[in-house]
């Protein structure tokens, strides 16, 4: 939908015409964190006077299909309403005997099976999409030493600087099953892990051991999402713990205006590859090396990062490994008046590459171009806040893309509601091809407390 990337170009035109001096003039001098993590949130969000709180939200969530073909005799229907969903997410933090610690479920119930025919729906859909409770983030943190800090159980570790693309974020797999209509932050699911810190002055010192084998959520064969015709093969997934726990490190220095620091991981591959001697999937173990970096200078951030990851395996050619070197560029910028623009870009060449790769189901290339663009606008008094983003694969989408565009609204302490539209272009690229016709109207009404 051409008439998409218009409207992308527009809302950013619109942002520039937001520009105010006093923002322009308005420095970050500095910072200790990119980003706000849960464990500082958590601390913050339990008083002196009560060791401990409750909080977390429920919501209603829906989408609306309208690009999609009439199905085959026998198949369910992919048009209309394809997902009410009702969730919530509950959250216990606590300090206990010194620990600071923390709980958290969450769990949905999708109304649109009963509402269609649920016969109609493979037994992979029924059991990913209908219904999901699980134990969330679930951790307790000691620091025995005032420069040191333990932290053991259920958790997100967010190594990348990108609010959309990935490069050094390897560390939690995430819910994939609806590509592009959720941000890479609420896409990260928790791992049991252990995990240490040690600070010396602006250094820290992170070493962490993830012992739970966790795989990506991805769409299942049904589903809308799904990119072919016929189902994987069964797969042996890796243990939890013992030989096949993974392993990861990180140096990081924080200074007045910037930060850098190096990444080394020893984990699982997120895609599975085909084991030729048993004719099943299985995961590999991939090596990554990485350096990662931000740079604050008033309104401006640039950000980068830095990946060689090796041991990677794929259908095509089942006897070999490759190499693949990745990197990303970005920046962003918060002088405007009411809005914030951020563009990265990132760079993959798959070294070795062989032609059979490009074959489904790898659909693999030896170089890949990828361009995030969200804007982000604020109006009412911050009440409103419109969201556009671009994802363009390829140079100028020419392998496809994916948009969305959305608009929040406070309507209450506590209560917004959400509205919005995804679109997916095809292109070059094969996989894109089996997206373009998932074009939906989505809806959130939440409730946090």
């Amino acid at each position: 939908m051409r008439a998409f990337r218009w409207l992308l170009i527009t809302s950013l035109l619109n942002v520039s015409q937001a520009w105010s001096q006093e923002d322009l003039e308005r420095a970050l001098g500095g910072f200790d964190e990119i980003e706000p993590s849960s464990d500082a949130a958590s601390s913050e969000a339990t008083p002196s006077d009560r060791p401990w709180r409750l909080s977390g939200d429920a919501y209603l969530a829906g989408s609306i299909n309208y690009a999609q073909a009439a199905p085959n005799a026998g198949q369910a229907d992919p048009r209309g309403l394809s997902k009410l969903r009702a969730g919530g997410h509950l959250i216990l933090d606590a300090q206990l005997l010194g620990l600071e610690t923390r709980v958290s479920g969450v769990g949905f119930r999708d109304l649109v099976y009963p509402i269609k025919k649920r016969e109609e729906f493979t037994h992979a859909v029924l059991q990913s999409y209908e219904a999901d409770l699980e134990l969330h983030e679930a951790w307790v943190r000691a620091s025995p030493l005032s420069q040191l800090d333990i932290k053991v159980g259920r958790q997100i570790v967010a190594w990348g600087r990108s609010e959309t693309l990935r490069v050094v974020d390897v560390l939690n797999p995430i819910d994939n099953r609806e590509p592009g209509v959720i941000d890479l932050a609420d896409m990260r699911l928790p791992v049991a892990m252990s995990r240490l810190d040690y600070y010396v002055g602006p250094l820290s010192f992170t070493g962490i051991a993830i012992h739970e084998s966790r795989l990506n959520k991805e769409p299942v064969p049904g589903s809308d999402f799904f990119p072919m015709g016929f189902p994987l093969p069964g797969f042996k997934r890796p243990a939890n713990g013992g030989n096949d726990t993974e392993w990861a490190a990180a140096i990081t220095g924080r200074f007045q205006g910037w930060d850098a620091a190096l990444h080394w991981a020893r984990v699982y591959e997120d895609r599975p590859r085909l084991d030729p001697d048993t004719g099943s999937l299985a995961f590999s173990r991939i090596t990554l090396a990485g350096v990662t970096g931000n740079y604050a200078r008033g309104n401006w951030l640039l950000k980068g990062e830095l990946a060689r990851s090796r041991g990677l395996r794929y259908f095509g050619v089942p006897g070999r490994r490759f190499a693949r070197s990745d990197a990303l560029l970005g920046v962003e910028y918060s002088g405007f008046r009411s809005a914030s623009l951020v563009i990265d870009v990132v760079g993959r060449k798959l070294h070795g590459f062989e032609h059979a790769l490009q074959r489904v189901p790898d659909l693999a290339q030896e170089l890949e171009l990828e361009t995030a663009i969200r804007c982000t606008t604020s109006h009412l008094n911050d009440s409103l806040r419109v969201t556009v983003i671009g994802v363009l694969f390829g140079e100028w989408g020419n392998d496809g893309s994916a948009y969305r565009a959305s608009a929040t609204y406070e309507l209450g302490e506590g209560l917004s509601a959400e509205v919005g539209l995804a679109v997916y272009e095809g292109g070059d690229a094969a996989l894109f091809d089996f997206f373009d016709p998932n074009d939906r109207v989505f809806f959130l009404l939440r409730q946090s407390f």
